[in-house]
C-alpha cells in the first residue's frame, strides 16, 4: 500500500466506478415521473407552533404533526390516528428528486415523502 492510501482501500476495487455500490439501472439525476395521485403539502414550519396536516394513508385518515426537537436538533414526523394515539415517530429525512425515502417505513403502502428540493411533503398513493 502506498503512502496516503486509506487502510480500507484494497487497491483493486474502483470505489468511484458506477454500479460497484449503487444501482445504476436508471439515471440518478433524472427526477422521478410525476404521479397524478400525489398530494402535495407545503412544509411551512413555525417558530411558535408545530406544523400539522391530515394525511390519508392506506384509506385511513391520520394526523401528522411535525415538530422541532431541541435535543435531536432536527424535525420529527409524528403520525397519530384520529383518537390521538401515536402510530409512528421518526426523524424527518429529505428525499432527493430522483428517489423516494418513505417516512412511514413498512407500516403503510401509501408513501409519505418529504421532498427536500421543493419543501413539500408528498402523499403518494
Amino acid at each position: 500500500m502506498s503512502a496516503g492510501t486509506p487502510s480500507w482501500d484494497d487497491g483493486s476495487t474502483s470505489w468511484d466506478e458506477a454500479s460497484v455500490y449503487w444501482d445504476t439501472s436508471h439515471p440518478t439525476l433524472v427526477p422521478l415521473p410525476v404521479n397524478p395521485n400525489t398530494i402535495y403539502v407545503p412544509f411551512l414550519p413555525s417558530a411558535t407552533s408545530n406544523f400539522t396536516f391530515q394525511a390519508t394513508l392506506d384509506g385511513t385518515n391520520y394526523i401528522v404533526i411535525v415538530n422541532w426537537n431541541w435535543f435531536g436538533e432536527r424535525y420529527y414526523v409524528n403520525i397519530y390516528d384520529t383518537s390521538q394515539t401515536l402510530i409512528l415517530s421518526t426523524g424527518l429525512v429529505g428525499s432527493p428528486d430522483f428517489y423516494n425515502i418513505n417516512l412511514t417505513g413498512p407500516l403503510f403502502t401509501t408513501l409519505l415523502v418529504y421532498r427536500a428540493a421543493s419543501g413539500n411533503f408528498e402523499i403518494i398513493g
